[in-house]
């Protein structure tokens, strides 16, 4: 290697400390909460092409962490779930943020997201 390939990768930033990435799979108790249209009278038939009701899914998942900053994965969740509606405990420092895609909120990521890539 010569000596302006050695200078070029001595000044490129040293990569930064490995985050530990903890993965949820699967949850361990899962329960379905299932409410009605408020607005349907007694006797009144069902609109079958909107129901107007909605279902609350909830699911129950244990996950270890190791002490540190961590990012915390949950696999296997409904396509359609909302991350602000997520509710996580038991975080000595609570949670910094929350998506869907795991895309790290920046200037650059708003960027990109907005131009498709």
């Amino acid at each position: 290697m010569g000596k302006g390939a050695m200078a070029l990768l001595l000044a490129l930033p040293a990569p930064a400390a490995a985050q530990h990435v903890a993965v949820s799979a699967a949850p361990s108790t899962v329960s379905v909460t299932v409410y009605r249209n408020p607005d349907r009278g007694p006797g009144e038939a069902m609109e079958l092409r909107w129901l107007g009701g909605y279902a609350l899914i909830t699911e129950t998942r244990a996950i270890t962490i190791p002490e540190g900053e961590n990012e915390i994965r949950f696999e296997g969740v409904a396509g359609g779930i909302i991350p602000q509606t997520a509710i996580v405990t038991g975080l000595a420092d609570g949670v910094l943020e929350r998506n869907r895609d795991a895309r790290l909120l920046s200037p650059e990521g708003l960027l990109d997201a907005s131009l498709g890539r």
